[in-house]
């Protein structure tokens, strides 16, 4: 991992420790407050009051927008459909993206689901815009806005809320707190806290994941969201850690996704699934070099079956594979 990424998550550490985040704008540093998970409930736990303030006010909800959309040949029940199903089949991805070994495998079959996404976003981005404000899209507007302005103060005591300050923006202001608000959200998401956890600087850390006293002095109930997840991680890598029973080769120890992988093939042994086992190796058809890194252990020998099968001139028959299992 390259020096300015631990820079970087030595940062994010120590912001999640301190629950607080500097950001600078055009008008001043702001500093975001991490919030918990009850106050998060408390502002969406409003979403039906705002979406009832809509419709008093005249704002349609969106069933009633989009029958009126597809009334008018606008939109379609088959765009619906389409969308509908793009969700699904990535969910179905994603729900036995878990059982694949190899990890090669496993990045092409997230790259599926991130173009999955990429498709839906775009039709979901071209349906809103047909739409315009509905009473839930009014709602998760004031929904956002209270929320930014529950966490973004102009001192570092937050006590000078930016709402103050807000109202009186542009449209170049108030997009620029957006943006805010999405970085925010981006820096803390679950990769990079999981990464963050296995750098070098939370290492001194990683042994008091078992204990929320010990590594934040508080009970989890007072703990901000991103402590709550960093804390977690902690607790599942560890566990692999004191429980692998394989050499964890170092540049798997530092990626959540490929430890992760890496633990779960060494408890699978018995049953490799996707690769043939016998007492001369296991085969995988298709294994990058990083993939038989990472499946390897000292008392196992892992083929790749592509590179056999180049030495072999494209063929191998019964005997020589029998030969590959020790058999």
């Amino acid at each position: 991992m390259p020096i300015q990424d631990d820079e970087y998550l030595a940062d994010l550490i120590s912001e999640i420790f301190d629950e607080v985040s500097e950001v600078e704008s055009s008008f001043g540093t702001i500093h975001l407050k991490h919030f918990k998970q009850l106050e998060m409930r408390r502002i969406f736990s409003k979403t039906n009051k705002y979406i009832s303030e809509a419709e008093k006010k005249g704002v349609r909800k969106e069933k009633e927008v989009l029958e009126d959309l597809i009334k008018d040949d606008i939109w379609s029940e088959d765009l619906e459909k389409e969308m509908e199903q793009k969700r699904i089949k990535a969910q179905e991805i994603q729900d036995s993206i878990s059982s694949i070994k190899l990890p090669s495998k496993k990045n092409l079959e997230a790259e599926r689901i991130k173009k999955l996404q990429g498709e839906i976003g775009f039709m979901l981005k071209e349906k809103l815009s047909l739409m315009g404000i509905t009473a839930e899209i009014y709602a998760e507007r004031k929904i956002q806005k209270d929320f930014f302005n529950s966490i973004a103060f102009l001192d570092k005591e937050c006590t000078k809320c930016v709402s103050d300050s807000i109202d009186s923006l542009d449209f170049v202001g108030q997009q620029e707190v957006q943006d805010i608000q999405q970085n925010f959200f981006k820096k803390f998401d679950d990769r990079n806290i999981s990464k963050s956890v296995l750098s070098p600087f939370f290492t001194p850390y990683l042994p008091y994941s078992e204990n929320i006293l010990d590594l934040f002095g508080k009970p989890m109930k007072d703990l901000t969201t991103f402590q709550i997840r960093m804390v977690t991680y902690g607790r599942s890598f560890l566990n692999i850690f004191k429980n692998c029973t394989k050499d964890i080769p170092n540049h798997v120890a530092k990626d959540p996704e490929l430890l992760m992988s890496f633990y779960e093939a060494s408890k699978n042994e018995s049953n490799k699934g996707a690769g043939s086992t016998g007492s001369g190796g296991t085969t995988y058809f298709g294994a990058t070099k990083d993939d038989l890194t990472a499946l390897s252990s000292e008392d196992e020998k892992v083929v790749s079956l592509n590179k056999e099968l180049k030495k072999e001139g494209g063929k191998l028959d019964m005997k020589q594979m029998m030969k590959l299992h020790g058999i």
